[in-house]
């Protein structure tokens, strides 16, 4: 099974669906953008009919390489994407959350669930809400980092990157 053959006709059938288990399969990448109707729609049943972790989408087991979550406002969803994104392996080498939102305690919970063991090479929180630039000390890895539209106060942390090519 790969996340090509997971169309929108498929999944819209399942309109109640809100546990999928797409564990251990060959997806590499996951790109989701607003309005999606394959997975979000399951997070957002998942996150209003439960506060356990039993439901949802899980992906662990892929070789999942980039993760792309794009244009997704509501806080609650882009909470859902960051746990599944934490309960994948050390393998994405390509994290984006464009205009998602991300706030500093976000990238807090990513940065300290991974720390130094992340092998993030690209980061892309455009149109977050960032502030704090040290919050980055974890991504040592890191060679590009997008937060282009972020109110950003503090620049020090950019010391930690010593990776960073653009």
């Amino acid at each position: 099974l790969t996340l090509s053959q997971i169309d929108d006709a498929l999944m819209l059938q399942f309109d109640s669906l809100i546990h999928l288990n797409l564990q251990n399969n060959s997806i590499t990448e996951i790109k989701i953008s607003v309005g999606d109707s394959r997975f979000t729609p399951i997070l957002q049943r998942y996150a209003d009919t439960t506060t356990r972790k039993e439901g949802g989408l899980h992906l662990n087991g892929n070789p999942i390489k980039r993760f792309r979550i794009m244009a997704e406002t509501r806080k609650k969803m882009v909470d859902e994407w960051i746990e599944i994104y934490l309960s994948l392996s050390n393998s994405v080498v390509a994290l984006e959350f464009a205009g998602c939102g991300i706030s500093n305690n976000q990238l807090h919970t990513i940065g300290a669930v991974r720390g130094t063991r992340m092998h993030l090479k690209e980061l892309d929180l455009s149109g977050g809400k960032i502030t704090d630039m040290n919050i980055l000390s974890t991504f040592i890895h890191l060679e590009a980092l997008s937060l282009s539209t972020s109110p950003i106060t503090d620049f020090s942390g950019l010391k930690y990157l010593l990776k960073l090519k653009r």
